[in-house]
């Protein structure tokens, strides 16, 4: 079943002409929901929209994990990258009382981060807020096989980017990395004399009335954690265990829910909204304002990409027309999980929404999701989707396949021909060097990270990766045993 949990809330909407316009909302977010999710096989996806300032609609759909469970809105998945935002409001608390400074360096809070000419004893809180530190994408994924082992830590991670080469000088450029804010997470640790995972529980999450967030994947199994589904070859979409290092919890690895991430969409838009939030409000307001420029379109301010609300935008108009409302907005990536939550504060408008599957190889596709919804809870039709990835990217899985059956034709052909020896030697030699470098080394320089977090993180790509190692290396071995033979044999031959 489809939908599996529907809360109308007539908050804003009481009766008569507003009754309806929320009816009418619900049914083409319910059509466009179900759409996506059939075209994008997702199993599971909760939803929180706010209109006015109000919660107006809470809706569930789909099932949470192999056995068919029901998901709600109170049910917790791992968000990715919406984590950003609550470890900055961490980092803002700690600025107003006083026990932080954004233009202090990080030197300064982890003595060891860099001395005399290293660049890394230059980077700022600012700089880490803005993604501005200099630290790569790459760096900030290395992390990523970590499992909660006994090295999967806060500190160590911290002492390994102390190490990382920077990609550019601190200051001059913005490049998104999660290093950033696991470095935040550590800084939070040692000023606050607490563990990250509890200063966020005290500090943030129960000022938030956020009483369905963790920071622990236990205790969020026990409150019925969404399973996590891989889109194998694209389309069979399977529970598939993945790491969940707890070094990567500051950026990426938050538990939370749909309700959940409303309530902090609540507290974010501020005057006027519902009292669901006793976090200072100068907090909030300062974890909104602008720190870098992204790109022409989007700036960034502390774990929210800022820009106008193009759904207002009309033919012909500037993208960056100031008469535009401004959105801040940020989606999440971890594994086997999605998440996104935006807010229009000049419009009261706010979506959250949690999900138990991504497909990375087409990241851009799944952002007409979080934009379809946005719109039509604002009064706007979804625009078509699109995918931005080039052809070899968005084909990769097909490529994969082909190639292999190529790889071990060619292979094995070689090794039964009986004429053109020579000639088939040739073509497999080349056919298995082409299919190592587009799995060992095209592939990978396409993706964020290292070349074996590529392999864990997408493990039908992975798969078939070993494979071809493997039929190359079979294939090299079955000659070099013949080429041995040969000239065991040919030996015997002269001296007889």
């Amino acid at each position: 079943m489809l939908l599996t949990l529907v809360f109308v809330l007539p908050v804003s909407f009481s009766a008569g002409e507003r009754g309806a316009e929320a009816g009418d909302m619900a049914q083409a977010i319910d059509s466009y929901v179900g759409r996506e999710m059939r075209e994008l096989h997702i199993p599971g996806l909760a939803l929180t929209v706010i209109v006015n300032r109000a919660v107006v609609l809470e809706r569930a759909y789909g099932h949470a994990d192999s056995t068919g469970r029901d998901v709600t809105t109170h049910t917790p998945f791992i968000l990715g990258s919406t984590s950003k935002a609550l470890t900055a409001i961490a980092v803002y608390e700690l600025v107003r009382d006083r026990r932080l400074s954004l233009d202090a360096r990080v030197a300064e809070y982890v003595p060891w981060f860099g001395t005399g000419a290293d660049p890394h004893s230059r980077i700022t809180i600012r700089q880490l807020l803005s993604h501005t530190s200099g630290f790569s994408r790459r760096e900030g994924v290395e992390n990523w096989l970590q499992d909660g082992g006994r090295e999967d830590t806060l500190e160590n991670n911290s002492r390994r980017l102390a190490q990382a080469p920077l990609s550019r000088e601190p200051g001059t450029g913005f490049e998104y990395s999660n290093a950033n804010y696991d470095l935040l997470g550590y800084i939070i640790e040692l000023v606050s004399g607490e563990p990250y995972a509890a200063y966020m529980r005290e500090h943030v999450f129960e000022p938030l009335r956020m009483r369905d967030t963790f920071t622990s994947i236990a205790d969020a199994r026990r409150a019925g954690l969404a399973e996590g589904f891989y889109p194998w070859l694209g389309f069979a979409a399977l529970p598939t265990a993945m790491p969940y290092p707890r070094s990567a919890l500051p950026s990426s690895f938050l538990i939370s829910t749909s309700h959940d991430l409303g309530l902090e969409l609540l507290a974010q838009l501020g005057e006027g909204a519902p009292n669901t939030s006793e976090v200072d409000r100068s907090v909030l307001e300062a974890s909104r304002n602008v720190l870098s420029r992204a790109d022409s379109y989007n700036e960034y301010a502390s774990g929210w990409y800022v820009h106008r609300f193009w759904p207002e935008w009309h033919e012909g108009e500037d993208l960056n027309d100031p008469s535009m409302p401004l959105v801040y907005e940020h989606d999440g990536t971890a594994t086997t999980y999605r998440s996104y939550a935006g807010f229009v504060p000049d419009r009261g408008l706010g979506v959250a929404m949690t999900l138990n599957t991504m497909d990375e190889v087409v990241a851009s596709r799944w952002d007409y999701l979080n934009d379809g919804i946005m719109r039509l809870a604002s009064g706007h039709s979804p625009q078509a989707p699109t995918t931005s990835e080039d052809w070899l990217r968005r084909n990769s899985r097909a490529l994969y396949v082909i190639a292999l059956i190529c790889q071990l034709s060619a292979s094995a052909w070689s090794l039964l021909a009986r004429r053109g020896l020579i000639a088939w030697l040739i073509v497999a030699a080349a056919v298995n060097t082409i299919v190592l470098g587009l799995a060992l080394v095209y592939a990978p320089s396409r993706a964020d990270g290292p070349l074996q977090v590529f392999l864990r993180l997408t493990p039908d790509l992975g798969v078939m990766t070993v494979l071809a190692v493997a039929i190359s290396f079979f294939w090299i071995g079955i000659l070099a045993v013949r080429a041995v033979g040969r000239r065991a044999a040919g030996t015997r031959l002269t001296r007889l």
